[in-house]
């Protein structure tokens, strides 16, 4: 038998930097063996599949159990395998039972899951809100004011409020901006309470709440005592052009057929409490990117975030898993200051598991980057350049070099996780896609089963909306209010103007 110079050097102890070996695995010195993983399997249900180890092409795929599972972090490259590696973790963990929500900002990684969701049983349970290129024209309702019995809607202001602030990038200095949302947000939600559900208020009532005056005037009386306050004293003293930020963004919203009939439905088809709590399938595309895409996105995630802490009312055993995967997710880390890391943070203990995906870690503000690197179970990268391949060679304590690293090849991972409890040294592994987990199933003639939520079309939606002002007016005005004018407030209701208050801060637009 005769044997090549390049297939004895796979077994130079060690190789070194002159062994130019195509079949030598250069992940910088002392990279450490891999932990003992288990051999994953279709079908094995407390796994979650990492990628293969071995010689190349030839090595076992492992896994890592879903009960060292909590927060996940993947970056790398764009086209180097990162988000293959994500589908094939989604469509296991909901074959194997679990509900989960995928936001994919391009599209592509929703084709790749959709052939493995045709069985009747998952696709019942599937909820799709594609806003991309070649949508359809029906889709499901979301009514970002209607309550549904989940709560006093205090996370729903909330979510408001963080998902405005981060896609449109209003930071801590930005309190007039914040406030006004706030403000806004509320008295549509309180006005809900009071309204059937055919009638609740939708995002395209704020512009209504803040321009009109009789229309103000006839849900002011079902506002609490302090929110009245705000609106006859301190809304009047603000610039006309203080509300053109938020009326500017939901406008243009309200222009595209595609965001009318997801968002101006009074009565919802999809809840994301519901969808956590009842093992949906969430599959969102919020489009390729602007600025509306990014404000869909962030409500869409911020949403999700806030009701998972609405989940503290039931006993820790009844908080089914629900798996987030979220794909470039410096788009929700560019507003107020932390929030985003706080809420992941809160939420891991209401049932959420969350695995997170971008292209740099530079892109991440430090407080973001810092929890994750903190509070992750698995980090994983793909090449990176320089400087951010240096980022995360700190964080593994120099065992790796960042320049070995920087030019990794295609869908080769470097990972540190964390099994049985204790985190790994960093070891190279082979990525995988969602062929080499899972058999896809048949494409032949299958019932038609329905998705978990209805879909309406945006005809029927615009025709819904351009009533809805005057109705919820009308109804309103009917209604006894359960605050009424005080003796001494001169007629107006509320409590009396507070000469000490401050507008204080910019937009900061």
């Amino acid at each position: 038998m005769t044997l090549t110079a390049s297939e004895l050097a796979g077994f130079l102890k060690p190789p070194n930097v002159h062994c130019n070996a195509d079949n030598v695995v250069r992940a910088g010195t002392l990279l450490g063996a891999p932990p003992k993983l288990p051999t994953f399997e279709e079908g094995s249900t407390d796994l979650i599949p990492l990628g293969r180890i071995g010689s190349n092409g030839n090595g076992r795929i492992v896994g890592v159990r879903a009960a060292d599972t909590f927060f996940s972090y993947i970056a790398g490259r764009s086209r180097y395998g990162k988000t293959e590696l994500a589908v094939a973790q989604f469509v296991h963990v909901v074959r194997s039972g679990h509900g989960g929500l995928f936001l994919d900002p391009h599209g592509d990684a929703l084709a790749r899951i959709r052939p493995y969701l045709r069985e009747p049983e998952l696709r019942s349970k599937v909820v799709e809100i594609d806003l991309g290129p070649g949508s359809p024209s029906t889709l499901p309702g979301w009514n970002l004011f209607e309550l549904g019995g989940e709560g006093d809607g205090e996370e729903r202001v909330e979510a408001i409020v963080d998902a405005f602030s981060t896609a449109l990038e209003w930071g801590e200095r930005s309190t007039r901006a914040i406030n006004l949302t706030t403000q806004a947000a509320t008295a549509l939600v309180s006005i809900a309470k009071v309204l059937p559900d055919e009638l609740a208020p939708t995002i395209f009532q704020l512009p209504t709440l803040l321009s009109d005056e009789r229309w103000r005037a006839a849900a002011m009386p079902f506002l609490p005592r302090a929110s009245q306050s705000f609106w006859e004293h301190r809304f009047p003293l603000l610039a006309a052009e203080a509300v053109t930020p938020l009326t500017n963004m939901v406008d243009r919203l309200r222009a595209f057929p595609s965001t009318t009939t997801l968002l101006g439905q009074s009565e919802s088809t999809y809840r994301v409490r519901k969808a956590m709590d009842e093992g949906q399938i969430v599959l969102v595309c919020p489009g390729s990117g602007g600025a509306l895409d990014r404000l869909i996105a962030n409500l869409i995630v911020f949403d999700l975030l806030h009701s998972a802490r609405g989940r503290a009312e039931l006993a820790s055993g009844r908080r089914k898993p629900f798996w987030v995967f979220l794909d470039e997710v410096q788009s929700f880390d560019a507003g107020r200051s932390g929030s985003l890391v706080g809420l992941l943070e809160q939420s891991a203990k209401f049932g959420l598991r969350a695995v997170l995906l971008n292209q740099n870690p530079e892109r991440l503000s430090p407080q973001t980057l810092n929890a994750l690197t903190t509070n992750r179970s698995h980090l994983l990268t793909t090449a990176l350049n320089s400087h951010a391949a240096a980022l995360l060679t700190k964080e593994w304590g120099g065992e790796l070099n960042s320049t070995v690293m920087a030019r990794l090849p295609r869908f080769r991972f470097i990972a540190q996780v964390t099994h049985e409890g204790d985190l790994s040294r960093p070891f190279a592994l082979q990525g995988i896609r969602v062929e080499d987990v899972h058999s896809e199933p048949g494409s032949g003639r299958r019932a038609v089963v329905p998705e978990a939520a209805p879909r309406t079309e945006a005809a029927q939606v615009i025709e819904h909306l351009e009533t809805l002002d005057d109705r919820i007016q009308a109804h309103l005005e009917g209604l006894d209010p359960p605050y009424p004018p005080q003796p001494g407030d001169g007629g107006k209701g509320g409590p009396p103007e507070d000469p000490f208050w401050l507008d204080g801060g910019s937009d900061g637009e």
